[in-house]
This record gives C-alpha cells, structure tokens and sequence, in this order.
C-alpha cells in the first residue's frame, strides 16, 4: 500500500465518521480532529524517515500550520465554525500533497478534475469547497438581503 493510499483512506474514515458525529450531534469531536493531525504528522514523520527525505515531514508541517491559520481566519470571519478549522487542519496533516491518487489508481478518470491540480491537496479541497458553496451562499445572501432592509440600502 502507498503511503498515499493509507493517507487517503485515513482521511476518508475521519470524514465519514466527522460526517456521521456531525449529522447525529452537531459536533465534530476533538480526539477525531487532533488524531487526524497525529496521524498525518506522525505518518509523515515515519515516510520521511524510510524515503530519507526530511522534506516529506516538513511539507507536512509547514502545509498543516499554513491551512489552521487559513481556516482560522475563516472561523474569526464567521464563514467557517471551529470543527471545521479542526477538520481541515487534519485533512491536511494527512493529505499534504495532491497526488492525483483518485485518477492514478484508476478510480477517476474525468479530464476536468486533471487541469485542476494545485499543489498542495488543501488548497484544491479549499477551490472545491468553494465551488460546492457557491449556489448556496448566493441563496443565503439573498434571502438575507430580502430580509434586511439596512443592507438594501
């Protein structure tokens, strides 16, 4: 297994679970959301160390301080809330790096997601994300227009 793959399916189990806490209780836990952190910096850690290749780990760390200041920003903004910071910083402890894996392993093979290809994993979660809330966001300001009339104004 690539330390891609095991990364990936890490991440796949803390967003299913995250959904499933967030859908039934409201809340993303923080033992979910620290040890996806844990998990990615210490997996890092350990492929850093077999590839002898210290910029593995250090990719890691600078990309997952890089996403918490980012989605921190969006939490002091009101756009995200607190369990979606942690939740993100953990999916980029885990998947620093986008790897195309979904299209190498054969899983996915749609030319419009090959031309999207950032760099660095957060950054395309975070373009996709945006795209996802788009027409959501256009409803909710709307109504929220309609219902203010200050912000007519």
């Amino acid at each position: 297994m690539t330390p891609f793959l095991f990364l990936f399916l890490i991440s796949t189990a803390g967003l299913a679970w995250g959904t499933y806490s967030d859908l039934k209780e409201r809340i993303v836990s923080n033992w979910l959301t620290y040890g996806m952190v844990a998990i990615g910096l210490v997996a890092h850690a350990v492929w850093a160390f077999l590839a002898t290749d210290a910029t593995i780990l250090s990719n890691s760390i600078i990309v997952t301080i890089a996403t918490f200041i980012l989605s921190y920003g969006l939490y002091k903004a009101g756009v995200w809330a607190g369990g979606d910071v942690k939740l993100f910083t953990g999916l980029a402890a885990l998947n620093t790096v986008n790897p195309n894996l979904l299209t190498s392993i054969g899983l996915l093979d749609i030319p419009i997601f090959a031309s999207i290809n950032l760099p660095i994993f957060p950054a395309t979660l975070f373009v996709f994300s945006l795209f996802a809330m788009l027409p959501y966001g256009a409803v909710l300001a709307g109504t929220r227009l309609l219902k203010n009339k200050k912000e007519k104004k």
